[in-house]
């Protein structure tokens, strides 16, 4: 939707690696969320953003750790779309 945040993976990567050297900052996971599930039509609907979101959060993670970041933590989705995001796998 583009109205706040960070809009791609490698975005957000690149401002981690500019905070991770600043002092008292650690980066202990990751957030994603889809605002947008909310104005679907349909629980299929819901259900689909849902994994998408689970998607781009998991691929970014992956990102994330091939840069050498740990990401321990990972929460994506709001309340329409956080069950069907928690079913997509980490690893």
């Amino acid at each position: 939707m583009g109205r706040a945040g960070i809009q791609s993976a490698e975005e957000a990567l690149a401002i981690a690696q500019r905070a991770e050297k600043l002092p008292g900052v650690e980066l202990v996971g990751l957030m994603g969320y889809g605002g947008h599930a909310a104005g679907q039509p349909d629980l299929e609907a819901i259900r689909k953003v849902g994994l998408e979101e689970g998607k781009h959060l998991t691929a970014a993670a992956a990102l994330f750790r091939a840069a050498g970041f740990a990401v321990p933590e990972l929460t994506v989705g709001g309340t329409p779309s956080g069950p069907p995001a928690a079913t997509v796998p980490d690893r």
